[in-house]
């Protein structure tokens, strides 16, 4: 009778370490296969993808995210669009911290930039960030003025986004001349975007001269 109940016990055993056995590689291979589902976004060839923060001072110890817009380039259609990002789909549906997604080297957290790319589904290809300075300057450029529309209130991404669109519609000599105001905006812009890919995305949309320049601001 004891051997009996040992034999039964062992038994047991045996099956519940088995079953634990497939369980356990069933929820690895699961997590392997997810794991290798879970690709990056393509890049699409035809079209380049930045991601644009606003913050209100770069002078500050802790700047703050005021706004995300993303600048997309069409080379054929030879068409840029600037697109407000809700930050509904981001944590705490809220903008970041600035200082929690830019790091010592001045550079925007990578960590940040993979969940950009989640949570719009856009692959970025590189970013921008501007504070009120930057956009101030950016709007006297627009403007072809030493004034602007410097009131001394802050100004809007979207007004500023509008009046550039105004200024380069239409005109390949004016993108130019917009591309190179990074130079002039050390302080107040940083880019991952070099002045040479800079130089390649304005040569790509001149390759596409049948078309004439076009700028459009899309309305949150």
């Amino acid at each position: 009778m004891g051997k009996r109940i040992g034999m039964l016990i062992f038994l047991v055993f045996f099956i519940c370490a088995f079953l634990g056995y497939l369980t356990n590689r069933y929820i690895t291979n699961a997590s392997n296969k997810s794991q290798l589902t879970a690709t990056p976004l393509p890049t699409l060839p035809n079209q380049r993808n930045l991601l644009i923060l606003v913050i209100n001072d770069f002078a500050l110890s802790s700047p703050e995210v005021k706004d995300l817009w993303a600048l997309i380039i069409y080379y054929p259609q030879r068409k840029l669009i600037f697109q407000p990002l809700s930050p509904t789909p981001l944590p705490d549906h809220k903008f970041p911290k600035f200082t929690q997604i830019w790091d010592v080297e001045n550079k925007l957290s990578p960590l940040f930039m993979d969940q950009a790319t989640r949570v719009y589904q856009i692959p970025w290809q590189d970013y921008l960030v501007l504070d009120s300075t930057a956009l101030r300057q950016l709007s006297q450029w627009s403007l072809n003025s030493d004034q602007g529309t410097d009131t001394g209130q802050e100004l809007a991404a979207r007004d500023v986004f509008t009046q550039i669109c105004q200024r380069i519609q239409g005109s390949g000599e004016a993108l130019s001349n917009l591309i190179e105001q990074q130079i002039h905006l050390p302080d107040h812009f940083h880019s991952s975007l070099s002045l040479e890919t800079a130089l390649e995305i304005r040569h790509r949309l001149d390759l596409e001269n049948n078309n004439p320049l076009e700028c459009v601001v899309f309305q949150p």
